[in-house]
């Protein structure tokens, strides 16, 4: 039965090897592919140096303060990205949508797939990856906290990579349906040291 299942993953994939692209990169070529049917949005934007998008997840300033060019060209692939989600969505039939995200305005980003996903009734993973989101929320006013809450709360589930993000979440947004899966790593290129 699992065979019939369709997951639709939208996040970045390498280059570069950010943790968000090294995790789609290791879903995507495990086993997981045996027993589920996993397509990709894949959300990298062309054209666009790391050192410029680093400040997307780790603060608002940042991500203003990069040159306007840069600016226009991403708010050109994320308008570009969500059409093709749309249409997407529109042509397959998508059982759950796995959104990876991080903080600041990757987030209000991916609200937009969050909120249309919700519509067309499709269940929702939210898979938060940056590490700020503690600090991303309690930067804002009590108003957006309750807007960044319901929009959570929309999400069947929303993963979380420690316990301690586990328990922030259950102290400032209880209702919110959290789960933990922590960052993985290849042990097969590792050798332990006998001696």
């Amino acid at each position: 039965m699992s065979q019939l299942f369709h997951i639709l993953q939208i996040g970045p994939l390498p280059p570069p090897a950010g943790g968000m692209e090294t995790f789609m990169k290791q879903l995507l070529n495990s086993s997981l592919r045996n027993d589920y049917r996993l397509s990709v949005l894949n959300m990298s934007k062309p054209g666009i140096p790391d050192s410029v998008t680093a400040g997307t997840s780790s603060g608002y300033r940042e991500a203003f303060m990069r040159p306007v060019f840069y600016t226009l060209l991403s708010y050109f692939w994320s308008v570009l990205y969500f059409i093709r989600f749309m249409l997407f969505l529109g042509m397959h039939q998508i059982h759950i949508v796995h959104i990876h995200s991080a903080s600041y305005t990757s987030f209000w980003e991916k609200c937009l797939y969050i909120a249309y996903a919700r519509v067309l009734k499709k269940r929702i993973v939210l898979h938060i990856h940056g590490s700020c989101f503690q600090a991303f929320y309690m930067e804002h006013h009590r108003a957006f906290q309750r807007w960044i809450h319901f929009l959570l709360g929309l999400c069947d589930r929303v993963v979380v990579l420690s316990p301690v993000w586990k328990r922030f979440f259950q102290r400032e947004m209880p209702r919110v349906r959290t789960r933990v899966i922590e960052n993985g790593i290849r042990a097969a290129g590792f050798h332990r040291k006998h001696g």
